[in-house]
């Protein structure tokens, strides 16, 4: 399955002298049959490794760019990508 990893360490500033994020993002997937299953993977291990996916700009979707080792301890929430690569639960923007 396909998540979008909120992760509690600080990211690098994109430009210099600004200061870091204090959050991180990472889209991932790992082989779990639902959410509860990947759960238990995330309270029994302190870490694991995921294929880490990169957004395609260019063609729409994302693609996998290697294999990541996480740390359990810094993921602080958990989404989970539908079908169609979209994060479950993400409102669309309307237009008027």
């Amino acid at each position: 399955m396909r998540y979008v990893l909120t992760l509690n360490m600080p990211v690098r500033a994109k430009n210099p002298g600004d200061s870091p994020q204090l959050v991180h993002q990472i889209m991932c997937e790992y082989p779990a049959k639902d959410e509860t299953e990947f759960l238990n993977c995330l309270n029994d291990n302190a870490f694991i490794v995921v294929e880490e996916l990169y957004r395609d700009l260019e063609r729409g979707g994302y693609f996998p760019i290697g294999m990541v080792v996480l740390n359990t301890n810094m993921i602080g929430k958990v989404k989970q990508m539908t079908n169609n690569n979209k994060v479950e639960g993400a409102r669309e923007k309307h237009r008027s």
